[in-house]
């Protein structure tokens, strides 16, 4: 229950920063639940018309809340990473099942010349197709085990309810369902191709046959597939790597390294008056200034980069231009020596001092983006605006800078802070600079408030770089997880070009021998395979871009510093596939030079 009396700054009617949570009836839905709320926003407004007016109502889910919607988004985005995978995975399962198909051909000519039926030996091949699918599903479920576990004891990715992912017997019939639904799918063909036999010509037949041109464009258009999905999930990873990249290189408006933070809330109780509040808090700041090692201490109502917004309405002297869609800015309570402590940038006019309390004329400090707002090219030394409704006209004696207090890649909204000797609110986060090991001062920090009130509990002993290394969790998630699918999309594709161009050089020994027997030189036969393979990769990442260039346009949102369509990244990640097919394929086609024409004639 709010209590006006206690906490005036939460029943202003101009604070605007309250989340209500109900529960809708049996039967009604959420557009009929906004509708009931609108109607009552629009009779606020026409109650309260300077306090309400243009605000409204915005409903949503509890869902929607705790998981928004560029959470899901970067969830798809993996979950389509994954897909991609195993994609790329089964085709070259169905390759090696094709060249298995080829190197079997003689022996399914002889089941089905004793009597066996297609559909047997279909089944038989559908078998082994499915054991191998399941093994690996099996394989990848007690690798996953293991990584799902390291991931969600991870206390730095900024990722909802990742603490509670368990693999259970969900995930676990969805792995089966997978593996078979592979199996059977990536397993028919080949199957059925390999039944599919002229007798008499197979049975003539005396050695290794690599099956006809439809095998070989099948295989061929495989690896052609690979590359391409390879390549749109390298993009992507790439993409991911540059915009985090560029989040670590932003300007964060102080300096968190050495900065130690812990959370304190006086209970009512016992320091129910605003002077007992502001007299505490001044007491454990003086006596941590005298800790060795300890630069400055100051503390604030919310430090940047956490979780919570106090968003207040404000009201300039003399402005009427905004009555019908009023200003408003984030709001922070702190005490004298923040800026100092947290290497904030004094830009303008003076820091709080230990004068600006309760009986005092109400002084505030503007950040350079709420000056910039509300007077352009004005000096705001001397300017005075309203914050909320129930507070006084407030004279702004600095101005500091811009600083990033809920995002990384929000550069954030205007800012003004006050003094807490104004308002002498229950809770602040104590802030210290050290020039030790801010961890090590933990104890420290807590036996000062100790020394005070041996009963006041302390908690959220956090470092500032814990919270911007926090800030950036989730982004630093979907790269790793991102890079980890490229990378072995790649590896997968780079086995299957190099599967294919063995497989090629063994099917064509014969060739290649009469070829040399004929004069042709070790670079021409080399030329002759390599050129080969880079005809698919060149076609696999022309598809790849394409590709890449439609689906990168979904992860936009997830991006900072870099479009979907980066230049560079693009190039990077062509000329970097390109050079590993090139490797895939010189090292079988290097093989092909070393071939005795002699044995090769006698091949066969």
């Amino acid at each position: 229950m709010l209590d006006p009396a206690k906490e005036p700054w939460r029943a202003d009617r101009a604070n605007h920063n309250l989340a209500v949570f109900g529960r809708l009836k049996s039967g009604v839905t959420l557009g009929q639940a906004a509708a009931d709320m609108n109607a009552i926003a629009t009779r606020l407004e026409q109650q309260y018309p300077e306090l309400n007016t243009g605000w409204g109502v915005r409903l949503r889910t509890f869902y929607d809340w705790i998981v928004p919607q560029e959470i899901r988004l970067s969830m798809f985005v993996l979950l389509a990473a994954v897909g991609f995978v195993l994609l790329i995975a089964c085709a070259n399962v169905a390759n090696l099942l094709l060249v298995l198909a080829g190197t079997r051909a003689r022996e399914m000519a002889i089941r089905i010349a004793l009597g066996g039926s297609r559909s047997r030996l279909v089944r038989q091949l559908l078998t082994e197709s499915l054991l191998l699918a399941c093994l690996g599903g099996i394989a990848g479920v007690l690798l996953s085990v293991w990584g799902v576990a390291t991931v969600a004891a991870s206390t730095a990715l900024n990722i909802p309810r990742l603490d509670e992912t368990r693999i259970d017997g969900r995930v676990l019939a969805f792995t089966l369902a997978v593996s078979v639904f592979t199996g059977i799918v990536f397993g028919l063909a080949p199957a059925w191709r390999t039944t599919k036999l002229n007798l008499t010509e197979t049975l003539k037949e005396g050695g290794f046959k690599g099956g006809s041109e439809g095998r070989q464009r099948l295989r061929s258009a495989l690896v052609t597939l690979e590359i391409a999905l390879a390549l749109v999930l390298l993009v992507g990873a790439g993409l991911m790597m540059r915009s985090f990249v560029h989040l670590q290189k932003v300007a964060l408006g102080f300096r968190p390294e050495k900065l130690l933070t812990m959370q304190i809330n006086l209970p009512p109780s016992k320091y129910g008056a605003n002077e007992t509040r502001i007299n505490f808090f001044d007491r454990l700041l003086g006596q941590l200034r005298t800790v060795p090692g300890v630069v400055d201490a100051a503390a604030i109502t919310q430090p940047p980069l956490t979780s919570g917004n106090w968003a207040m309405e404000i009201k300039l002297e003399g402005d009427t231009t905004h009555d019908e869609a009023p200003l408003s800015a984030d709001a922070r309570a702190v005490t004298p020596d923040y800026f100092h402590t947290m290497g904030i940038p004094l830009l303008q006019g003076r820091d709080f001092t230990e004068k600006d309390r309760l009986d005092a004329p109400l002084t505030l400090i503007v950040s350079e983006k709420f000056a910039q707002r509300c007077w352009p090219n004005q000096n705001p030394i001397g300017k005075r605006f309203r914050p909320g409704t129930s507070n006084p006209f407030g004279e702004v004696v600095g101005v500091v800078g811009n600083v990033r207090n809920l995002r990384l890649e929000d550069e954030g909204r205007p800012a003004f802070y006050f003094s807490y000797g104004h308002i002498g609110m229950p809770g602040l986060v104590v802030v210290v600079r050290t020039t030790a090991n801010a961890e090590a001062q933990a104890a420290v920090m807590r036996a000062n408030v100790a020394a005070i009130d041996p009963e006041l509990p302390v908690f959220n002993f956090r470092t500032m770089d814990y919270f911007v290394a926090n800030a950036a969790g989730q982004q630093r998630f979907q790269t790793v997880l991102l890079s980890i699918f490229s990378g072995v999309s790649l590896l997968l594709a780079a086995v299957g070009i190099y599967g294919l161009m063995s497989f090629l050089v063994r099917q064509r020994t014969h060739e290649i021998g009469i070829r040399m027997a004929l004069g042709a030189s070790r670079s021409h036969v080399l030329r002759l395979v390599v050129m080969k393979g880079m005809v698919l990769a060149v076609l696999g990442v022309a598809g790849g871009v394409v590709g890449a260039w439609g689906l990168t346009r979904l992860m936009s949102s997830m991006l900072f510093g870099v479009t979907p369509t980066d230049a560079i990244t693009y190039g990077v990640v062509c000329a970097g596939l390109m050079l590993v097919a090139l490797l895939a394929c010189y090292i079988p086609a290097r093989r092909a030079t070393k071939v005795d024409p002699l044995e090769a004639l006698r091949y066969e």
